[in-house]
């Protein structure tokens, strides 16, 4: 998966984790970056995504933020100036609602913050996140809190991970909820209610994800082959979705994530290697 992106700068500016041993199900990674300062192309662009994740920036002028972000059905451009440091924790669909017992359209395509979400422990994660300053410190204890609140909240419905799990690359609404027993209504409902959004516009934009997973690897390959191994009817077709759900062509998105590599990428990493690993690891 593209996570935090500029065409794939996220992932090779910072440091990148999977699913960690420890942690719950429900929680499927986490990552942390040195803010790389003023970037091209008017912001850092986020791809849209149907994991949710919990995200806390620190601000050159020492506030932090920190905030619990749900499905994103489109891209947005973010401005990086500002932030020292973000980290960040990749969440299973549908973690809002069963974390908070809140709707998915209360997240969707928004940014709360935990203080708002999570009440009183919410307010004293934040009065921690505010005492520190290595993101190391700040992922250690975003981690701690959600494992915590993953353990203790709902199970994410099933029908919503059985859409993600199993199946075709080129599997559609209708073939999803006959593979799952159920109705295409209780399927759209079961989306509506975890996710914000219906099921088309779920698989929708995983598609996407796995087609500029592929653009952004080192190793050279066309959009074309990249459409066809993920599924799309043709080449027209991923470049309609990108325009559609990234604001531009999947060329486009691979040639600013290079650009930005090469201009910001090195000094990123050796800023962030410089820092002492973290006590959960």
């Amino acid at each position: 998966m593209v996570t935090l992106d500029q065409g794939g700068l996220g992932t090779r500016l910072g440091q990148r984790w999977g699913r960690l041993p420890s942690s719950p199900h429900g929680i499927e990674g986490a990552w942390a970056f040195v803010s790389p300062g003023p970037i091209a192309y008017g912001g850092w662009r986020i791809v849209p995504d149907t994991h949710p994740h919990a995200i806390v920036h620190r601000l050159a002028s020492g506030r932090v933020r920190a905030g619990l972000v749900g499905t994103r059905s489109r891209w947005v451009d973010v401005d990086q100036v500002e932030r020292s440091w973000t980290v960040g924790v990749r969440l299973s669909p549908g973690a809002p609602t069963a974390l908070t017992g809140e709707p998915a359209n209360a997240f969707l395509d928004s940014r709360v913050a935990l203080d708002e979400v999570f009440g009183v422990p919410g307010r004293a994660l934040y009065a921690r996140l505010e005492a520190v300053t290595e993101p190391e410190q700040a992922l250690a204890l975003l981690l701690d809190f959600l494992a915590r609140r993953v353990r203790e909240g709902r199970q994410v419905d099933w029908r919503v991970r059985g859409l993600f799990e199993g199946g075709d690359r080129t599997e559609g609404p209708d073939a999803a909820a006959r593979r799952l027993g159920v109705s295409g209504r209780a399927l759209r409902q079961v989306c509506a209610t975890w996710l914000g959004i219906s099921p088309k516009a779920a698989q929708r934009i995983s598609r996407l994800h796995r087609a500029l997973g592929l653009l952004v690897r080192d190793g050279p390959i066309t959009g074309a082959a990249a459409a066809a191994a993920v599924g799309y009817t043709d080449q027209s077709h991923f470049i309609r979705d990108c325009r559609v759900l990234l604001g531009e062509t999947p060329e486009a998105f691979r040639v600013r994530g290079r650009a930005e590599t090469s201009k910001t990428g090195a000094q990123g990493r050796r800023n962030l290697s410089s820092r002492r690993h973290a006590s959960w690891r």
